[in-house]
């Protein structure tokens, strides 16, 4: 073989991207096999409890979204001040 001749090999077998979707559809697959017979007992939960946690979840939610907002005017203050002090 020459110095300046190149050499092309096949690869053989999958890559792991080709891995990677083959899986990921066999997990959708299963998750939408096991989901089918849960769908059809939909109409006999009881969630009475889970809409109380859930009012909980949104007040916790609006809290931190508040002290977010504060947060951020005091930042803004305070550049603001500082700026105008110069």
């Amino acid at each position: 073989m020459d110095k300046n001749q190149l050499v092309v090999s096949e690869k053989l077998g999958q890559t792991r991207l080709q891995s990677l979707r083959d899986a990921a559809f066999v997990g959708a697959v299963t998750a939408s096999t096991a989901l089918i017979p849960s769908v059809s007992n939909a109409a006999e939960l009881d969630l009475t409890a889970v809409t109380g946690e859930l009012a909980g979840v949104k007040t916790a939610y609006l809290a931190i979204i508040a002290v977010l907002v504060v947060l951020i005017g005091i930042g803004i203050g305070w550049v603001w001040f500082k700026k105008s002090a110069k």
